[in-house]
């Protein structure tokens, strides 16, 4: 065994979950030739949330609002296992970890056999950070996880931005007959619906509003040409009766004014989703439907993945110790945001 490796061995094992905002700036300000550190995440990289709508449309690349782990990790000296977290045993100090690339492998090239590499390992920890985030909370709407998109990783600026222009290049075709089913066809694929008036579902409705006004006309003219005269427009609902209800009154109105003053953007406030069909989006007052949509996304409605048993959140974080306050017998630090709770004021 060399010299590093033995020095290695003696040093504490220190495992982090997640590469969002609290356990990128974690990792970027601990001092790792202190500790054997081991990063799990499903994804490779640091997301900038607030730049993620500007990506559905093409204002940015998703490369510019992300940055990678791996750089950072190889300059430090950290492990990095782009795998999911599925149990904590607090007891042993372990994390058993899922093989997330495996799982991508098996779905895109069947042929391949990698059961010899088994799907899933553990990773022993003295110490446990766990930064894992948030998650898209469908807040138990039927249809939503099957019907629309939600607009939290950088994948899913890819699928929307693709999706807006598959639904331009459809609206694209020639019609044969300018008949009311072809007109309400193209009506269809004309219209965006935006579930959710917080931040993130206000910037894309901006943002898309933006696009449709500056760039549609010009890339796709032919969606635009005939009689019919139909042009896009975006609708943004919200349950509670304002935008933005966590902050300042006078930025809620201005949102408010710049969306309507836009002309494409429809807003309607006191609008609650019942459920969502294949192209439909079922609200539970005032309309029976508000029409078809081959397009709905849900925006702003965020769970925190550490929440207590007694909720709704993911089985890795339901734990058998509260979220409140850090257990220093077992070892775990909770992260939320670039905020470390710390035991001493928990």
């Amino acid at each position: 065994m060399s010299i590093a490796a033995r020095r290695s061995a003696t040093l504490p094992n220190l495992v982090v979950l997640g590469t969002g905002w609290g356990s990128f700036s974690f990792l970027k300000n601990i001092d790792a030739s202190k500790f054997n550190v081991s990063v799990v995440s499903p994804r490779d990289h640091m997301l900038f949330t607030p730049l993620l709508a500007s990506t559905t449309v093409g204002t940015l690349e998703h490369r510019s609002v992300i940055e990678s782990l791996r750089p950072m990790a190889a300059a430090k000296g950290v492990k990095f296992y782009q795998g999911e977290a599925l149990t904590v045993n607090p007891e042993k100090r372990t994390v058993t970890v899922g093989k997330a690339v495996l799982d991508r492998f098996k779905r895109e090239h069947r042929k391949l056999d990698l059961s010899v590499l088994g799907e899933k390992f553990t990773l022993p920890y003295d110490a446990l950070v766990v930064g894992v985030g948030a998650v898209p909370n469908t807040f138990g709407i039927p249809g939503v996880e099957d019907n629309t998109f939600f607009l939290k990783e950088a994948r899913d600026g890819k699928l929307i931005r693709g999706r807006i222009h598959d639904c331009f290049e459809a609206a694209s075709y020639p019609m044969e007959d300018e008949d009311r089913a072809s007109v309400e066809a193209r009506k269809a694929l004309l219209t965006f619906c935006v579930v959710g008036g917080g931040p993130t579902g206000c910037e894309f409705a901006a943002e898309l509003t933006d696009y449709i006004n500056q760039d549609v006309g010009r890339a796709y003219p032919n969606a635009f040409s005939g009689s019919t005269n139909l042009w896009p427009r975006v609708v943004l609902l919200e349950a509670s009766g304002e935008l933005l209800g966590a902050f300042d009154t006078s930025l809620r109105s201005y949102a408010l004014k710049k969306l309507h003053k836009s002309g494409n953007c429809e807003v309607r406030l006191g609008a609650a989703v019942e459920r969502v069909e294949p192209g439909v989006v079922v609200l539970k007052v005032e309309f029976s439907s508000i029409g078809i949509f081959p397009f709905a996304v849900f925006g702003d409605q965020l769970r925190i993945q550490y929440t207590r048993s007694g909720q709704q959140g993911t089985p890795l974080m339901k734990l058998p110790f509260g979220t409140d306050r850090v257990e220093r017998r077992f070892g775990v630090v909770w992260l939320c945001g670039a905020l470390v709770l710390d035991p001493e004021s928990s």
